[in-house]
């Protein structure tokens, strides 16, 4: 019983994080759903196209944390500050790709079969989402730093303060007022922007004032970068990067697929994705609230520790997904309603004919997908690189995407979702598996704990 409280003591501030961080998305999706359906969907498209980038990079520097939760297991805290200042001039260098491929991004986008109804908005998001890069690598950076340390309390009461002065900002850019002009849907990814630089500045000062984290801060400023300071994203970051571009790119496609069943089932899978991935930042809470724990473990070659620790981790995800599958199956008019504001009574007609099913089905398989993603965060805990990714690798795009693509002609949207939880539950039972014999040899070995 200990340990379940120790994660949701971590966990839960986690998870409200999490929340607050996606209700910044939610928020803005409800924004668009004021400007049409047809606005809707395509800066839906755009949004969705972004957050495949902002995933990826999520996934990079998730090293800081498990590099610092195994450290602050050792007690071993100087190889911190390199490792962040390098972490810093990557982050300065990716920015500038991601800006680039942003801008040349709807280009590419012109030359499929999307409508121009769909194509402009979408264009329009994602020329001001190239803002939000740079401070949002800061911010998981700060964050990492944060949970390691187990300092999540920090984490939360930014994200929430953030979250809630996004809607105005956002709402304002977007409408116009005073001698601020209407930019619509950019605007409200330029609002996106201006709170994740707040989030950056408010974390790094928050973090500044704990001791051991200023050290490591001050010697991040003061240190030069040596090639022992990268090795830890090469070793780790780069797998975790590559095994969330294969799901990101996955959901990325499948949402592009889901465009050219037209605008109403691109909304309709928008509402259902944006609802989904609310309910997954709980599971992604949980994940690196117990991961914190699993990696100090590691750290201190407690071997017990860490398999406990993960099994109630997978067991607190189950939890909540039997909580998430009660809310999407009781209230589904009412979701997609909150995301149709501005729509018309016969296109919110057309949108519940879909999207009720769709919320169904996304409610079926939460349990796999937390499941997976809790069982993921186990191993990179144990610092596995490469062999979970190419469980993912096989998973999404070896068995998910062809039962997708499959059943998507004779189901439409209903069967490109049904074939996502299909690869889904064969990535949360094999990494289920391969962490319980990872454990197991790490235990008969007595492997070092870094």
């Amino acid at each position: 019983m200990q340990k379940f409280k120790d994660i949701l003591n971590l966990s839960a501030p986690l998870m409200a994080a999490q929340m607050a961080q996606s209700m910044m998305l939610i928020v803005d999706t409800a924004l668009f759903g004021l400007l049409g359906v047809d606005v809707l969907a395509g800066a839906g498209l755009g949004a969705g196209l972004y957050q495949f980038l902002f995933i990826v990079l999520g996934g990079f520097y998730l090293t800081v944390t498990y590099q610092t939760a195994a450290s602050v297991g050792r007690q071993q805290l100087e190889n911190l500050g390199g490792m962040v200042r390098a972490g810093a001039v990557m982050g300065i260098i990716i920015s500038m790709g991601v800006a680039l491929a942003v801008y040349t991004l709807p280009a590419w986008l012109g030359r499929g079969s999307l409508a121009p109804a769909i194509l402009a908005p979408a264009t329009d998001y994602l020329t001001g989402a190239a803002w939000i890069t740079l401070p949002a690598i800061g911010f998981m950076m700060l964050r990492g730093l944060a949970a390691g340390f187990a300092l999540t309390g920090f984490i939360m009461r930014i994200s929430i303060v953030v979250a809630v002065l996004n809607l105005p900002v956002s709402y304002l850019l977007m409408r116009g007022g005073g001698p601020i002009p209407a930019l619509g849907v950019y605007g409200v990814a330029l609002g996106s922007a201006l709170m994740m630089a707040a989030a950056c500045l408010g974390l790094g000062w928050a973090l500044w004032r704990h001791p051991e984290v200023r050290k490591v801060l001050m010697k991040a400023w003061e240190a030069k970068c040596q090639g022992a300071d990268f090795k830890p994203y090469a070793s780790l970051g780069i797998p975790i990067l590559l095994a969330h571009a294969m799901e990101g790119g996955l959901f990325t496609v499948v949402t592009v697929l889901a465009g050219t069943l037209g605008s109403v089932a691109l909304a309709a899978h928008t509402i259902a994705l944006q609802t989904a991935s609310l309910s997954f930042n709980i599971y992604i809470g949980i994940a690196q609230g117990h991961a914190i724990r699993v990696g100090q473990a590691y750290g201190a070659r407690c071997w017990h520790d860490a398999r406990a620790y993960a099994g109630r981790g997978l067991l607190l995800g189950a939890g909540c997904s039997v909580l998430a599958l009660l809310i999407f199956v009781s209230w589904p008019e009412r979701i997609i309603t909150l995301f149709s504001l501005g729509a018309s009574p016969g296109a919110l007609d057309a949108l519940f004919s879909i999207g009720v099913d769709i919320l169904f089905i996304a409610a079926l398989f939460q349990a796999v997908d937390g499941a997976q993603v809790i069982a993921m965060s186990s191993l990179r805990a144990l610092h596995m690189g490469m062999v979970p990714t190419w469980i993912t690798v096989i998973s999404y795009w070896a068995i998910a995407f062809p039962v997708a693509l499959l059943w998507m002609e004779p189901y439409g949207l209903k069967g490109l979702w049904c074939g996502l939880g299909v690869g889904l539950g064969c990535a949360a039972v094999t990494l289920i598996v391969l962490f319980q014999w990872q454990i197991h040899q790490l235990g008969r070995s007595g492997g070092r704990g870094a």
